[in-house]
């Protein structure tokens, strides 16, 4: 779904009537001197779809006024569904006397 972004603007400040922010989905996707770039899941309520819509946001008071996309007159969204999914990690291995190493 491409918006434009006037539009992209309202939804992620909370202020559309047809989109909500899904609970707990913002993240920080990366981090640069000036600029932080987020990302967050939102509901379109008419057709109960959600989306991931990324933007940036100004990182100190100075930066307030930051071009959310960077000059983009429009945003794409991409279309997205909850599934579980299995991670595998590598963790710190006990000996005998229960010291962890690593």
């Amino acid at each position: 779904m491409i918006l434009p972004i006037d539009k992209a603007e309202q939804i992620v400040h909370g202020d559309h009537e047809d989109w909500c922010k899904v609970e707990d989905t913002e993240c920080i996707t990366g981090q640069r001197r000036w600029t932080t770039e987020k990302e967050a899941i939102f509901l379109h309520k008419p057709t109960n779809t959600t989306y991931l819509l990324w933007w940036n946001k100004g990182s100190t008071e100075c930066q307030e006024d930051t071009d959310m996309w960077c000059g983009d007159t429009e945003v794409e969204l991409s279309q997205v569904v909850e599934k579980e999914v299995l991670v595998k990690q590598w963790i710190p291995v006990e000996n005998d006397m229960g010291i962890t190493h690593g």
